[in-house]
This record gives structure tokens, sequence and C-alpha cells, in this order.
């Protein structure tokens, strides 16, 4: 964070994209949404659904928690 601090201009912005899958109950809706609503509903919005499925599968490899240690 010091680092974007150091070198973002005055009064300038930092946009900070997290996505993660979430543990427990979640994690099933999560995935449905994440693969089968997300690409579909963004790729009418955008005209670009392969984007959207690329990223589903991006965010499904990424490591997280312990495993990014």
């Amino acid at each position: 964070l010091r680092e974007m601090g150091r070198v973002v201009r005055r009064n300038g912005h930092v946009l900070v994209l997290d996505f993660s899958l979430p543990r427990g109950l979640l994690r099933k809706p999560y995935g449905w949404y994440l693969n089968k609503v997300l690409p579909k509903l963004a790729g009418m919005i955008t005209g670009e659904r392969d984007a959207y499925d690329y990223l589903a599968g991006s965010i499904e490899r990424f490591p997280s928690g312990e495993s990014m240690l």
C-alpha cells in the first residue's frame, strides 16, 4: 500500500480489483454464478463473453489463503 501511495499522483486514485472464491456454503453458489450467470450477463452487456469466461477460470485457478504464502 505504501508503494501505491508513493507512485500515485497527488489527488490520484488507486483501484484494487481482488477476486477470490469464498469458503464454506457460498462456494458452490458463487461458482455457479461465476461460471454460468456472470459470463452470459456480462457478455450481453459488453459483447465480450470470452473475457468473462476467462475471468472465471482465472479466479478459480488463482491461489488463495495459505497457498499464496
